[in-house]
């Protein structure tokens, strides 16, 4: 990726992908041995956001029911609508 050095495109190429994706995930990045999932959207004019944190390692082996079931549950409380 051309210009991911640089603050603001590394910036624009984690948003993207965020918005593609529908979530952002961190792994270790806030503090050691914890990851978080996170999505966001509208509900009655609020921008607000759904999370799961645990330990790193169950997160790595439960990534992908994990993501799943977040993106569910976004679904059912956003609906179609995700934060901009």
């Amino acid at each position: 990726m051309a210009g991911a050095a640089e603050p603001r495109s590394f910036y624009h190429f984690v948003d993207s992908t965020r918005r593609k994706r529908g979530y952002s995930m961190v792994d270790s990045e806030g503090a050691e041995g914890v990851s978080a999932m996170a999505a966001a959207g509208e509900l009655g004019g609020e921008l607000l956001a759904l999370s799961v944190v645990g330990p790193s390692e169950r997160f790595r082996r439960n990534a992908k029911a994990y993501r799943e079931a977040l993106l569910e549950v976004k679904e059912q409380v956003f609906g179609g609508a995700s934060a901009s």
